[in-house]
């Protein structure tokens, strides 16, 4: 009989694969809050929580599923759909940290709401402190905490409340405590595919933002399968050269200025279901406005159905519904409410399982490396800033250059009250549309372009768009670490 557990090597593998399923899951479960939130289906938005789950915001606190959808039942303004007065949430970057059956996470949210004129306007920018547990085989919330940054509003803590932490022994999921096992689907190639199949639908979401953007409109069609079709506020496409040749005649040129807009794109919420997947996610589009400040002028949500295509993810097809202002959709003739089926593509060969696997958890930590960079930034704490750069690393922004920890750390202490808030607190960043390639030839190599989106304390308190610009990286693994080797920060809009 074998000793306890798997062999070393094996053993390692799950434990790296389940930490990423774990991270993967929980992403999803922040997806799920705001599309419930939004929706204010309160009941299935607080079964998110443990039976012992705990939620404090500006509404309040509650506890229990039970307990925090009838606290938000009571205190939540309602969110009627179109023409009312509609309200979206928008998460954006995730700082997730598993544990076993327990994690901790911090992520950015921002409340978009319909202003005068109809168009969307950001009312609050806060964060979430997150404690997460494994109950009954799946991830909940522990215990999350609002806070509301643009306008500062203190919350008010119950009176047993107990620090971070404190909120109790996980409850343990049917495979056991944190010990590895692969829970209902043993195969592990399987459970390696399904993270691959997120990872390159969300890379999938990533090309279509930057192709619109750079009104790349062929590299855009072929996004989508043969058959594919896009509906939104511009008409209705179908095939890839169909789209580009509709969107080519129906959108405006682009200007001898460059680029006058910008989509921000969260992270698609996904459901997969072998060569077949669904997808939701909130956009944004971000326009020049008067004095060169940026300004919300849609804010919408794609609905959409992927196929795998010739071994590829493509969309079979995306609806763009635009919500702020409300635009209803013209259907096409006989438009049909499923998909159409293209073939399925060949499933990727499930070989080299430790180099697939290494992949997904270099793209993972290079998505952490920008959470950590606007969290540490954000703090003005410059020492822990210049640390995410190589010790040769160089840092652009506008016409200043540093290059080495030290200069870097340099320049940008020197930007309190010019290019950063005179304190924390008084700014923050937000990014948005991260697209990562690995290099091929070097594994320890990657680039990545990223947008920011800078929020600073307007007059009335509130959060105010100041700047949008976007991160131009290279980066290097360091000492087994992912570092920048280059980022450079040029603005677009400001």
């Amino acid at each position: 009989m074998a000793s306890a557990g798997m062999a070393p090597a094996e053993d390692g593998f799950a434990r790296r694969l389940r930490a990423l399923e774990d991270a993967e899951q929980i992403r999803q479960l922040n997806l799920a809050y705001r599309r419930h939130l939004d929706a204010r289906d309160l009941d299935a938005y607080g079964a998110l929580f443990a039976a012992d789950g705990e939620w404090l915001g500006g509404t309040g606190y509650g506890k229990g599923p039970a307990g925090i959808a009838a606290m938000l039942k009571e205190r939540l303004a309602g969110n009627p759909g179109p023409p009312g007065p509609t309200s979206w949430h928008m998460v954006a970057e995730s700082d997730i940290t598993v544990d076993g059956d327990r994690a901790t996470g911090t992520i950015s949210w921002a409340l978009i709401q319909r202003g005068g004129g109809d168009a969307p306007v950001m009312r609050l920018l806060g964060h979430y402190d997150d404690e997460y547990v494994r109950e009954d085989g799946r991830w909940r919330y522990q215990r999350r905490v609002a806070h509301t940054d643009l306008p500062y509003r203190p919350l008010e803590l119950p009176a047993d409340w107990s620090p971070p932490g404190g909120a109790g022994p996980a409850v343990p999921s049917p495979a056991g405590p944190g010990d590895g096992s692969p829970g209902p689907d043993p195969d592990i190639a399987a459970r390696l595919r399904r993270l691959e199949d997120g990872e390159q639908i969300r890379r999938l979401t990533q090309q279509y933002r930057r192709h619109l953007d750079a009104l790349d409109l062929i590299a855009y069609g072929h996004l989508f399968a043969a058959d594919g079709e896009w509906l939104g506020g511009t008409g209705h496409g179908q095939t890839p050269a169909g789209i580009t040749a509709m969107l080519t005649q129906r959108l405006p040129a682009r200007g001898p200025g460059g680029p006058s807009a910008w989509h921000l794109v969260t992270e698609p919420e996904v459901e997969l279901d072998g060569d077949r997947a669904a997808g939701l996610a909130t956009w944004s589009w971000v326009g020049r406005g008067d004095g060169a400040a940026p300004v919300l002028r849609l804010l919408g949500h794609y609905q959409d159905s992927y196929v795998r295509e010739a071994g590829q993810w493509r969309f079979q097809r995306r609806i763009a519904h635009t919500d702020i202002p409300h635009r209803p959709l013209t259907m096409p003739a006989q438009w049909t409410t499923a998909a159409a089926r293209s073939a399925p593509g060949a499933a990727a060969p499930a070989t080299d399982l430790e180099a697939r696997l290494r992949r997904l958890e270099d793209l993972a930590r290079i998505r952490q490396l920008f959470v950590d960079y606007k969290m540490v930034l954000d703090k003005q704490d410059f020492a822990a800033y210049a640390a995410l750069f190589a010790a040769d690393g160089e840092f652009i922004a506008g016409p200043q250059v540093a290059k080495g920890r030290a200069a870097i750390q340099a320049l940008v202490e020197g930007m309190p009250g010019s290019l950063l808030g005179s304190g924390p607190g008084e700014d923050f960043h937000v990014v948005f549309n991260p697209l990562i390639d690995l290099d091929p030839a070097d594994p320890d190599r990657a680039r990545a372009d990223v947008t920011w989106l800078y929020v600073v304390k307007g007059d009335d308190g509130g959060p105010a768009l100041a700047k949008l610009g976007r991160y131009e990286d290279e980066l290097v693994r360091e000492d087994g670490q992912w570092r920048f080797g280059r980022r450079a920060a040029p603005t677009d809009i400001g």
